[in-house]
């Protein structure tokens, strides 16, 4: 019963787990492999964050817009 508190607690909205993954950087994936989201979304798991840099210089992405990808996806996926 660890779940229902025993006194008042006031809580006035507690948002939800964002799940929504980097739209962005999955389509530049997908695109690359010629897969689909889900598919380029475990690829980007297997790769890591330098395999994924590199995809991302042979596509033409700079270096801003790249760390930007790359921060937002390691932000989700924590």
């Amino acid at each position: 019963c660890d779940f229902i508190p025993k006194g008042y607690i006031y809580s006035p909205y507690i948002k939800g787990k964002n799940n929504n993954k980097s739209t962005d950087l999955l389509s530049i994936i997908s695109r690359y492999y010629m897969c689909s989201n889900e598919q380029s979304s475990e690829y980007i798991d297997i790769l890591g964050k330098d395999g994924v840099g590199e995809i991302l210089d042979k596509m033409g992405i700079d270096e801003k817009e790249k760390t930007k990808l790359l921060k937002l996806w390691q932000k989700i996926k924590i």
